[in-house]
């Protein structure tokens, strides 16, 4: 299976123009249209809003092609079959996906009830965004995840309940029209690893 992971070209429309970006958030947290709005204004707000739309569903699916190659790919590679965890998407919409900047979708490694994430977060650079994968476990107890001794690019100090790589690993720019999610799909391969072997 590829690799590669195709970036839509809304979305690094969005990372180019960090204006553009703080409108299109603004956008989709308001839900009322603004009470000084002219009558004859009303279609560029559609419009606006319907650009803002776009832009979060095409953040969504570039997130959901990135968490197949990477956890997806990786987790049926070790034999478990996802169709079991198909109720677990009544909860993934795109609003949340890009609320949380980041796709999850839940399962078990033995008796562990586990998420398993992928993220895109701005990088400290101006215009780059950072992808990465992590994974947390359900049951409240996170000791079991903090504890797996996991090989680099794995935070080497867990932070609270999430485990996560190093986010310099994949890097998104508007000139980005596609990468290799190669490093990510390494190091979800080497967690689960240690996750089946520990579970």
């Amino acid at each position: 299976m590829s690799t590669v992971v195709a970036v839509p070209e809304p979305l690094r429309f969005f990372i180019e123009r960090p204006p553009t970006a703080r409108a299109i958030n603004d956008l989709l947290e308001k839900t009322t249209a603004p009470d000084d709005l002219q009558w004859q204004d009303f279609p560029d707000l559609i419009k606006a809003r319907l650009t803002a739309r776009t832009v979060q569903a095409h953040f969504a699916l570039f997130l959901h092609d990135l968490w197949r190659v990477t956890w997806g790919t990786a987790l049926t590679e070790a034999g478990i079959d996802l169709r079991q965890w198909q109720e677990t998407w009544d909860d993934v919409g795109q609003e949340e996906v890009w609320n949380d900047r980041g796709f999850t979708a839940k399962g078990r490694i033995g008796r562990k009830p586990l998420h398993f994430s992928v993220w895109l977060s701005e990088s400290d650079r101006p215009r780059v965004f950072n992808g990465q994968v992590g994974f947390y476990i359900k049951d409240g107890t996170y000791h079991w995840s903090n504890d797996l001794e996991l090989p680099a690019p794995w935070d080497a100090e867990p932070d609270d309940d999430y485990r996560v790589t190093d986010d310099a690993l994949i890097c998104i720019s508007s000139e980005t029209a596609t990468f290799d999610a190669a490093p990510l799909l390494l190091a979800t391969r080497d967690a689960l690893d240690v996750m089946r072997r520990c579970a």
